[in-house]
């Protein structure tokens, strides 16, 4: 990766950076192996890259942070734990390739309105229990680019 080549990353953070490309994960520890795809396409797709081209492997990552019952932040007491959180979200995933069950596909294109992209929470099948801002963040550029990227081809 070229950026990590730059100033503009630290060595601390090169290293970590360098550590998380090179595991290439293994068997799921938290997740069944359905709900682990799952997780991977999704974790895939947010950062544009494919399990072909992979760069790093969040959902492995993922999965070991919620077999360890590890977390990296601050919560209220009263909300959900992240393994619920995750095993629930994962649930209101329903792949589809028409509108009978979904409201968009898979580039935020909605189904029902021509030439309508969605590219906030409100494509989420259900509430989060984190803040969402760079996951909206993430889903919005990835929008934007197979958008641009279908008005390119002829």
């Amino acid at each position: 990766m070229a950026l990590l080549q730059t100033d503009y990353v630290t060595p601390i953070t090169k290293q970590v950076l360098e550590e998380r490309m090179a595991y290439a994960g293994g068997t799921p520890l938290f997740f069944d192996g359905p709900a682990f795809e799952v997780l991977s396409i999704v974790c895939d797709l947010l950062v544009a890259q494919d399990s072909h081209n992979r760069i790093v492997n969040i959902a492995s990552f993922i999965d070991q942070r919620l077999k360890e019952n590890t977390g990296d932040g601050w919560r209220y007491n009263n909300m959900p734990t992240d393994k619920e959180m995750y095993v629930n979200g994962l649930k209101g995933i329903n792949e589809t390739s028409s509108g009978d069950t979904s409201v968009v596909d898979a580039a935020g294109r909605s189904f029902d309105v021509a030439n309508l992209y969605i590219c906030d929470n409100s494509v989420f099948p259900s509430t989060l229990a984190v803040n969402p801002a760079l996951t909206i963040m993430a889903l919005s550029l990835r929008t934007a680019d197979l958008f641009l990227s279908q008005k390119s081809k002829p």
